[in-house]
């Protein structure tokens, strides 16, 4: 049987916090291994020079959902495969983050790698995005623009700050851009970090967050004002006909207050509730559909 490495928290780890070498179990590109729904978070305790998650010597390795933040080593990656002999492996819908203020990576590649696919992932650094082979690259478009045998890299990613809940809860805000830049789920990985369902289009990295139904577009024209607010919110509503839902949830996905109200009037929300300044989302549920918009309380 192949390796399955999944569901796995790893926090605060000494030069490398995940690292495998010489894996090659007997499985097929069709059919790799898994490393899948890992967290690993927080900094290296040297403070130095450290790594997240980093593979040498590996094939036939399907490297799917894991979200991985290195946050105080001067140097290192978030993550990095190395050696020609690394091949067949498959990187998607993972949350690679580097935020040490240094001279780092969100991900690294060795010279040469071929057989690699690495597509639907978020890579953000402060420091530098990527490196392959000795060539630094610093944006997505330079990534994508080719490398070696292995092709294009990452078409379809994004880089943007994750918002994890903390820089060791790398549990999703619902605002984060990991939720609403959605990826198509894999097959081999039908549930999150906790055992939660993962929908068709699934958020990027280890955790899935429910927030209600989504939707890539609406046909509802929304305008919320005044954003930031202080007592009310004011909801106009165009293109919708009858009853719409408008619910207030927190940035932990709690539901502040939910009601009913009639789309064609001018909606005022005034929250029964004492609301803490802070970020908020609104969701407006109309025929199934939910659209959600940012609003932020003074």
């Amino acid at each position: 049987n192949g390796l399955s490495f999944t569901g796995n928290f790893v926090k605060n780890a000494g030069r490398r916090s995940v690292y495998m070498h010489s894996v090659n179990y007997n499985t097929t590109p069709s059919s790799p291994s898994i490393i899948a729904n890992n967290m690993i978070a927080g900094g290296i305790q040297n403070g130095t020079v450290g790594d997240g998650m980093y593979l040498n010597f590996v094939k036939h390795l399907g490297i799917y959902h894991n979200s991985v933040l290195l946050d105080n080593a001067a140097s290192g990656y978030a993550f990095a495969v190395t050696t020609l002999q690394s091949r067949f492996l498959d990187v998607r819908n993972n949350s690679f983050t580097y935020l040490g203020g240094g001279n780092g990576y969100a991900m690294a590649i060795g010279a040469s790698i071929q057989d690699y696919t690495s597509d639907y992932n978020n890579l953000y650094s402060n420091g530098k995005l990527a490196r392959t082979g000795n060539t630094d690259r610093l944006t997505l478009t330079d990534l994508s623009g080719g490398y070696n045998a292995a092709g294009p890299l990452d078409l379809n990613s994004i880089s943007q700050n994750p918002m994890y809940q903390s820089n060791t809860d790398l549990h999703l805000n619902v605002a984060s851009p990991l939720i609403t830049n959605e990826v198509p789920m894999i097959a081999a990985v039908t549930t999150d970090f906790d055992g939660q369902n993962r929908q068709a289009m699934t958020a990027i990295g280890a955790d899935e967050v429910n927030v209600g139904p989504r939707v890539a577009s609406s046909d509802l024209d929304v305008n919320v004002y005044p954003n930031p607010f202080r007592t009310e919110l004011k909801v106009a509503i165009k293109g919708a006909e009858g009853m719409v839902q408008l619910t207030l949830v927190d940035m932990m996905g709690r539901r502040i207050f939910s009601q009913q109200v009639d789309a064609a009037n001018l909606i005022t929300l005034q929250p029964q509730v004492q609301l803490s300044e802070g970020v908020y989302m609104l969701q407006v549920t109309h025929n199934g559909t939910t659209s959600q918009y940012r609003v932020v309380k003074q």
